[in-house]
């Protein structure tokens, strides 16, 4: 379900051409399609305008975990953890700021997750249940890890207003596109 048979890294990562570390990691230069808030639908390769979020990325955060607020300084202590984790298996984590509205109790909730480069899906989630928390995003859509669920993206959108959306250093807003309509089942889970 991960594109087992494309070529990866030592690492696990998915790379231009190889595995075993002979090929070249996917780098924030590669295209992925953008439909631009200000362009009217037309789509872009990621530059510099969202170098931020490469091909391949997961978000992830510490905070929260099972959906139970916890205090500001609880979730900052939690955070920690996990960028001390991240640096640890060789990640360089890009801080964000996330936001989402509860579909039930329509309350806007805002978190500070990480935006990490070449994390292949099963170690984000991996990483996500560790740190408790109900799902993760990757470059393939939103992993429910209670439900133990994928639900796709259709894409990733720049956008100005949207009900969620992660904001990049910088002040850049994007969302992904996922398609809770059709849901793939994980392997593994809690």
């Amino acid at each position: 379900m991960y594109a087992d048979d494309e070529p990866r890294d030592d690492r696990g990562r998915w790379t231009a051409g190889g595995g075993g570390g002979d090929g070249k990691i996917l780098k924030k230069s590669s295209s992925v399609p953008v439909r631009s808030a200000t362009g009217a639908g037309k789509t872009a390769p990621y530059t510099k305008q969202l170098t931020e979020l490469p091909a391949q990325h997961a978000i992830i955060t510490a905070e929260n975990p099972g959906g139970k607020n916890l205090s500001p300084d609880a979730n900052r202590e939690r955070n920690q953890q996990l960028r001390d984790d991240l640096l640890r298996r060789g990640y360089t984590p890009t801080q964000a700021t996330g936001v989402y509205t509860d579909k039930q109790t329509g309350f806007e909730h805002k978190e500070h997750p990480f935006v990490v480069e070449g994390m292949p899906p099963h170690e984000a989630e991996a990483l996500g249940r560790a740190h408790g928390q109900n799902g993760v995003v990757t470059h393939l859509g939103y992993h429910d890890l209670v439900d133990n669920k994928l639900y796709p993206t259709k894409g990733v959108h720049e956008v100005t207003q949207a009900k969620a959306y992660t904001e990049l250093p910088g002040g850049r807003r994007f969302m992904h596109d996922i398609n809770f309509d059709a849901p793939i089942t994980l392997k593994g889970g809690r």
